[in-house]
């Protein structure tokens, strides 16, 4: 005769926590976040906003936690936005402060005054020894309106023919 077993009570099963990871970044406020959606055995987790990477995260919080320490660090990032423009400003004033104190005349440049950024043809670029690859050359930057592709986006030898 086989015995009946007793009913067992339905264990509750938790929810699962949803979490926002916080990982190191270059740029203030030096650090990035986002929701996580999957842990990874090698500690790293990925994240719903960047969805091919993996992120190494220094701090792990619950969903709405992590969203308000977001919005907050958002908020940071223009406060310090504001005051570094207004740090600019503060500057700017004082040099040209300091350009007023020096006295001197007041001169409009001689001549006509070409556009930012035009180049006169009437004087060549000048010429500049360098070194390069242990050989003496002469450099003329911009030279032709030839560009250098791989190293200092300039006129050189090396790159053009």
């Amino acid at each position: 005769m086989k015995q009946k077993r007793k009913p067992t009570r339905k264990r509750r099963q938790a929810k699962p926590v949803q979490l926002f990871a916080f990982w190191r970044y270059d740029h203030f406020p030096y650090v990035l976040g986002g929701p996580v959606t999957a842990k990874h055995r090698d500690g790293t987790v990925s994240v719903s906003t960047y969805p091919n990477e993996h992120f190494q995260p220094f701090k792990l919080v619950e969903l709405n936690i992590g969203l308000d320490i977001q919005s907050r660090l958002a908020n940071l990032a223009y406060q310090r936005r504001d005051e570094l423009l207004k740090l600019d400003e503060k500057f700017n004033a004082l040099r040209d402060e300091l350009i007023d104190l020096s006295g001197g005349e007041d001169r409009k440049p001689a001549g006509p005054t070409l556009p930012p950024g035009s180049v006169t043809t009437a004087q060549p670029p000048p010429v500049i020894p360098t070194v390069l690859r242990g050989k003496m050359v002469e450099f003329k930057p911009m030279d032709a309106g030839v560009y250098c592709k791989a190293c200092c986006n300039v006129g050189c030898p090396i790159c053009s023919p």
